[in-house]
C-alpha cells in the first residue's frame, strides 16, 4: 500500500510485512504496492491469500469449510476443489467474506431520467 507524505502531494509505500507479518501465517515478502503470503514445503496457501494449511490434515477442501458467514462449501472440480454459495447471508466473493451491500437510487439523472431503480455496491466488512 501507500501512505500520503507531510508535503500531501506524493505517496510513499508502505511495507505490510512490517505490521503482524501482514496478516500472513508464514512469510511475508513486501511489493510494490502489496505484499503476497506464502508457505514453507508441506503446506498450501488456503484461498484468503494468508493462511498456510499443513497438507498432511487436508480430507477435503470442505472440511473444515473455509466458507464465512454461514456460507455452504460443496466440492467442485476448480483450482481450489470448493466453491462457496452465500445465499442470502448479505455476503458474497469466493468464501462469502465480502459484504454487499444495497441501496435505493434517489436521483438517478444518469440512467435515461428514470428516478427509482436500485444499485449493488460491494464492501469488504469492518473486521476491527
Amino acid at each position: 500500500g501507500f501512505s500520503l507524505k507531510s508535503d500531501g502531494k506524493s505517496c510513499a509505500e508502505i511495507n505490510e510485512c512490517l505490521t503482524n507479518n501482514g496478516g500472513c501465517t508464514h512469510t511475508c515478502t513486501d511489493n510494490y504496492g502489496s505484499f503476497v503470503c506464502s508457505c514453507p514445503d508441506g503446506f498450501l496457501l488456503s484461498p484468503d491469500k494468508l493462511t498456510c494449511i499443513d497438507k498432511s490434515t487436508i480430507k477435503d477442501a470442505c472440511h473444515p469449510s473455509p466458507c464465512k458467514h454461514g456460507g455452504n462449501c460443496s466440492l467442485a472440480g476448480n483450482v481450489y476443489g470448493f466453491v462457496c454459495a452465500c445465499g442470502d447471508s448479505g455476503f458474497g466473493g469466493m468464501l462469502c467474506d465480502r459484504g454487499i451491500l444495497t441501496s435505493n437510487i434517489i436521483d438517478d439523472s444518469f440512467n435515461s431520467g428514470q428516478k427509482s431503480g436500485s444499485i449493488q455496491v460491494q464492501a469488504k466488512p469492518d473486521t476491527s
